[in-house]
């Protein structure tokens, strides 16, 4: 018949058997079709419940396996795995003071090798290794601070100055690295100073008093009312021509966050002795009062000896 086919599947089968057995009396003929069907594949029902309750069960303990692997996956710190195994970052580590940064200065490190590399014929492991040979972290012995013992201390820097510092175009030049354009300009606009934010802003402010110019020409007012006008007009010009010019340079130079050190484990070491500056306004005698009351409960709250 046209349902024979529908019948040799054990899920649909399994199901329909379910639903006549627990049906009307009526079901009784449709319950003796299917058992036919199905002893003519050379199997019975019995037979077929039993292999779909196996099928349903490895469904649920495959999607059991799975769920269990996504939580794992999840509770996995990838970013110590990723450190673990990472060559560049047991080098630096064995090398540097790279282990006391915190993990923002890390991934700084890392990304900059990585583009360092991406446009040399360097890997990033030799870029890392030119990087601490620059810094005068000679491979060989080091001493506890990571100087190597034959380096003048007084020669020696941070590898920083090279990654992410201002000494990073000698590092550049030690690799062959090829710098894409947008770097090249960027570096070219830096290196301009004030000159390189005076001469944008004063073209934006001289278009804008020329395209006003020519609109007020237009409309037929003298020489002397358009130059009036126009040196009215100089001041919210240039203030507008200037906060043009910032809108495209912060969507085009992004903030270079500084380096930092990460002290919670271990406290702040003897080397690394700072103070806290607590600016405040002075209107009043009270006000003294007040800061230097702030002043105490501060230091009285501060539980790090090198603060």
């Amino acid at each position: 018949s046209n349902y024979s086919a529908h019948a040799q599947d054990t899920t649909f089968a399994t199901q329909l058997l379910y639903r006549l057995r627990d049906g009307s009396q009526n079901a009784g003929r449709a319950l003796e079709w299917l058992e036919g069907e199905l002893e003519k594949t050379g199997s019975d029902a019995e037979e077929i419940i039993i292999s779909e309750h196996q099928t349903l069960s490895s469904g649920n303990v495959t999607t059991g396996n799975i769920i269990r692997g996504l939580r794992l996956i999840n509770d996995v710190d990838w970013t110590v795995w990723f450190e673990g195994v990472s060559r560049i970052d047991t080098l630096l580590r064995e090398k540097t003071d790279f282990a006391d940064l915190d993990f923002f200065s890390r991934d700084q490190y890392r990304t900059a090798i990585e583009q360092l590399a991406r446009r040399s014929e360097l890997s990033e492991y030799r870029v890392a290794e030119k990087a601490i040979e620059l810094a005068g972290h000679t491979p060989g012995v080091t001493d506890a601070s990571g100087v190597p013992e034959t380096a003048d201390p007084d020669v020696h820097t941070d590898v920083g100055f090279f990654l992410v510092g201002p000494r990073r175009q000698e590092l550049e030049k030690a690799i062959g690295y090829r710098p894409p354009f947008y770097v090249t300009f960027k570096r070219a606009f830096a290196s301009a100073g004030w000159m390189g934010i005076v001469g944008p802003v004063f073209l934006l402010t001289a278009l804008l008093l020329v395209l006003s110019g020519r609109a007020l020409a237009n409309l037929g007012l003298s020489v002397e009312s358009i130059t009036l006008m126009l040196a009215l007009f100089a001041v919210p010009a240039s203030e507008g021509a200037l906060a043009f010019f910032n809108t495209v340079v912060a969507l085009f130079l992004k903030p270079t966050r500084l380096v930092g050190y990460d002290y919670n484990k271990h406290g702040i070491p003897a080397e690394a002795r700072t103070l806290v500056v607590v600016p405040s306004l002075i209107g009043s005698r009270d006000d003294v009062e007040e800061n230097i009351r702030n002043i105490e409960v501060h230091h009285l709250a501060n539980t790090a000896e090198e603060i």
